[in-house]
């Protein structure tokens, strides 16, 4: 008889950083904790010497004092936000644990996810950390909310025996298929490149990276105004509108192609189609990387573009494009459902 490990526990604030780190080191520095923190300080390094040689070396030392602070003091807030939006959507997590799935319950999902979904675990003395193969999700199961120490090593035979870095062969989805019903809608698609660049130009982070970038631009050029070099061959104002506004215009579009680009080759491997159901009770999926209910409450917000849907709540979204609903009657169904049950947005930061 199958044996299920039955675990609930709540990860600390300690713990998501400690998985964070042990995620990190993996794939900056293979394990090494010092190889990490190489890599870190040469990227570190670079950024900062481009900086300065493209928009910096020329402003006054005088100044720098008050550049450094602001650019620490964003990133403190940035960083102070994020902490403060994960401390709120973190709970108590409830795992079913199988020789052939994990499952994830709580009180607004309930989600089966296939051990061929994973491609590493990572171990350290307190934590198991599952990856799935994007590479974008992590589970975290602390050592603690084990019952016994025998239960943790079944558990750590489960990932040896069927966890692999290699991308398992393609078969049919052993996933329940989901079928349109009444007062139902059924969508069944693939992500291509266009819909990742699509969620690239619905969401907020990229617009406020380059507004940053335009801002420190700015900046820089008032200081060079306010104090000309003895030397200048051209004015602050005429090498910003001439010059650097123009190449940062350009540059827009060309780090959206190639970001989706390069997630979409990394993420098309793993992906497969998905069936999704929206119904009045719930969003449901299913696919060959797993399958689950999504009660509406698992979300808060959403956002309409001109081809797609994006729900979401904290780190957790789901996209729908409109090319997978059949007509426009059912355009106009899936936004009366999305408006019943949560809050349109445009504040997406996904």
């Amino acid at each position: 008889m199958s044996q299920v490990l039955h675990l609930e526990y709540a990860c600390t604030r300690a713990e998501r950083d400690e998985a964070q780190t042990l995620n990190l080191r993996q794939r900056l520095g293979r394990g090494s904790k010092w190889r990490t923190w190489l890599v870190l300080l040469l990227v570190v390094v670079g950024m900062a010497l481009d900086l300065y040689f493209r928009m910096l070396k020329d402003i006054r030392l005088a100044y720098w004092p008050w550049i450094i602070g602001g650019v620490l003091g964003l990133a403190g807030i940035v960083f102070f936000i994020k902490r403060k939006l994960l401390d709120r959507i973190s709970g108590t997590a409830r795992l079913d644990v199988s020789e052939t799935d994990i499952t994830v319950l709580n009180a607004a999902s309930n989600v089966s996810i296939p051990w061929s979904a994973f491609m590493q675990c990572i171990e350290s003395p307190n934590l198991f950390v599952l990856v799935d193969r994007p590479k974008t999700t992590l589970i975290i199961v602390p050592k603690r909310a084990f019952p016994s120490e025998s239960w943790q090593t079944w558990f750590r035979e489960q990932t040896k025996l069927r966890v692999s870095s290699t991308e398992p062969v393609p078969t049919s989805s052993t996933a329940p298929t989901l079928l349109a019903g009444t007062n139902r809608l059924l969508l069944n698609f693939r992500f291509g490149f266009w819909d990742y660049v699509v969620r690239i130009l619905a969401s907020w982070r990229v617009r406020g990276l380059f507004v940053g970038i335009a801002l420190l631009m700015g900046v820089t050029t008032i200081m060079l105004a306010i104090n000309p070099p003895p030397d200048a061959v051209n004015s602050a104002s005429k090498v910003f509108f001439v010059f650097e506004l123009p190449f940062l215009l350009a540059l827009f579009p060309f780090i959206i192609l190639f970001v989706s680009f390069y997630t979409w080759v990394t993420h098309r491997k793993h992906y497969g189609p998905q069936d999704i159901v929206l119904s009045e009770e719930s969003v449901a999926f299913s696919g060959r990387d797993g399958a689950g209910k999504l009660q509406w409450s698992a979300f808060r917000f959403f956002k309409e573009t001109r081809w797609c849907f994006i729900l979401w709540r904290g780190s957790l979204s789901l996209m729908l494009p409109k090319r997978a609903l059949a007509s426009r009657e059912e355009i106009i169904r899936c936004r009366e459902l999305l408006a019943l049950h949560l809050k349109r947005s445009t504040w997406f930061l996904g």
